[in-house]
């Protein structure tokens, strides 16, 4: 519920030198003996804060509803759209309750399902959403909705089939056997330096994973 998740790694307490140039978001899940379900989503760091880019429970402050930049996508689901520098990103992280209503205008966005914008205008920690999306296809690349809120946990990858695209009341989690979720970051490229012997080029910034959370 409103609790910090029980990260089974979590660095966010370990500075990044230089400061964050990217965030990203691994989630794989399993029913049974089915295949394993997986989606990569990469952009453009939207925050510094380390204590703001895993689950957004009420403890962390983290609010996040905006347009990404620069947005890379692989997924092994049918239907999900891979790419790289996709500029139609977007996310809807936060601890509330929230409505059908496209409250930032995000373009494609329905007021009447609950889908790539909907309207988080609540003071409440009630419900919880923490989705990514490519709005410029109407689709949502992975949610997890509802860990705010007692006998309520939505999870998918893609589009939910039934009602509300982005799995709001799906009620689901628990057809799970496997449910992994992995935050990573990477760090901003070191500049170029002169060196005594020419030109040198140091510390690209590899990614590093920032959390991890299996269940």
């Amino acid at each position: 519920d409103g609790g910090s998740p029980a990260y089974g790694v979590d660095n966010s307490g370990t500075p990044i030198a230089g400061g964050i140039n990217r965030i990203a978001y691994y989630l794989e899940l399993q029913q049974g003996a089915g295949a394993r379900q997986w989606v990569w989503a990469s952009m453009d760091a939207f925050t510094q804060n380390l204590g703001q880019i895993g689950v957004p429970v009420i403890g962390t402050g983290a609010v996040w509803q905006q347009i990404v930049g620069n947005m890379n996508v692989e997924s092994n689901v049918g239907g999900i759209t891979t790419g790289t520098g996709i500029a139609t990103g977007n996310i809807e992280f936060w601890h509330q309750c929230y409505l059908e209503s496209n409250e930032i205008g995000i373009p494609g966005a329905s007021n009447s399902v609950y889908d790539t914008g909907d309207d988080n205008n609540h003071a409440n920690s009630c419900y919880g959403s923490m989705q990514v999306h490519n709005y410029g296809l109407s689709q949502t690349l992975f949610a997890w909705n509802g860990w705010d809120t007692p006998n309520h946990n939505d999870l998918g990858i893609g589009n939910n089939p039934g009602t509300h695209p982005d799995w709001t009341f799906e009620n689901n989690a628990s057809t799970y056997t496997l449910k992994s979720l992995e935050v990573w970051v990477q760090a901003v490229p070191e500049p170029a330096t002169l060196t005594l012997f020419g030109l040198g080029l140091l510390g690209l910034g590899a990614a590093r994973r920032h959390r991890g959370l299996a269940t």
